[in-house]
């Protein structure tokens, strides 16, 4: 699913990542980009980031 444009950034930020992770880019055990990396690549806050993050946490991609 993806989101409109109406959709807040952090959710953009999952739902990019998840697929990401289900494409294979992100293996098992790997680290993540950096949330200062993350925020230079969306052009976002922390804030937003960690939301993401968290979104990530509470599907069961990523543990932090």
């Amino acid at each position: 699913m993806k989101p409109d444009k109406l959709s807040p950034l952090y959710k953009k930020v999952t739902d990019d990542l998840r697929a990401q992770i289900e494409k294979g880019m992100y293996q098992k055990g790997e680290l993540l980009p950096s949330e200062n990396d993350l925020c230079k690549t969306y052009n976002t806050t922390r804030v937003t980031v960690r939301q993401a993050l968290s979104g990530l946490t509470n599907l069961g991609y990523i543990t932090r």
